[in-house]
């Protein structure tokens, strides 16, 4: 219909000088452009998941064939190829979608991750009001969780989740990394003192719950 819209551009102009107005034709030209700029995102749209598609199949592909047994029978083989195939390539599209792995009971789960509150991002748990959590930690541990925090609301509405880990639960959680992207102390030095807050934080989390 669009290829007939095209090549009839100039026999329709014709029949608005002769039958319709300049606004009919206006209307006419305005609705084709759009009816066009949906047709180029359509083929855009089509040409990146094609892409997507045919990369994520390939990489399944090499992973199936890289693990199979050729001791196997013919049989055995090609279904051995077409389960991991599968498995390999819905769990890529999984990924490319947004979800991530985390492991329960031995087992590989895939989960659309959820944000917690800031300080519970960076916790790896809800904890409650600030003047609660505040009584168990330091001053400068409540300095230092609070600059994560600020960062980690800022991450989190901007969508820049890929240096945070994933709870068991499926929830967004900082990691060791990006506190010390953020904090700008060493790595290692931003691991230990997160990790003295978050079990200070965690061992009295019973008593932030009022009678």
């Amino acid at each position: 219909m669009l290829h007939w819209l095209r090549n009839s551009s100039e026999e329709i102009a014709r029949l608005y000088d002769e039958e319709g107005t300049e606004f009919d034709q206006k209307c006419f030209s305005r609705a084709l452009s759009d009816v066009e700029k949906v047709e180029l995102s359509a083929r855009i749209e089509e040409e990146r998941i094609r892409t997507e598609v045919t990369a994520d199949m390939e990489a399944a592909l090499k992973y199936a064939l890289r693990f199979v047994d050729l001791r196997r029978t013919e049989r055995e083989i090609v279904k051995y190829v077409n389960h991991a195939l599968m498995i390999r390539y819905y769990g890529l599209q999984s990924l490319r979608n947004g979800f991530r792995r985390v492991r329960k009971g031995g087992v590989n789960w895939m989960v659309q991750p959820r944000a917690m509150s800031p300080v519970g991002t960076v916790i790896g748990m809800e904890v409650g009001d600030e003047a609660v959590w505040r009584r168990y930690i330091t001053e400068a541990q409540a300095e230092f969780l609070q600059k994560l925090a600020q960062q980690a609301a800022t991450d989190l509405r901007n969508g820049e989740t890929s240096t945070y880990g994933v709870t068991r639960e499926g929830y967004y959680v900082m990691s060791g990394a990006r506190a010390a992207e953020i904090s700008g102390l060493s790595c290692e030095a931003a691991r230990k003192r997160l990790s003295r807050i978050r079990k200070k934080v965690r061992e009295n989390k019973a008593r932030f719950v009022p009678c």
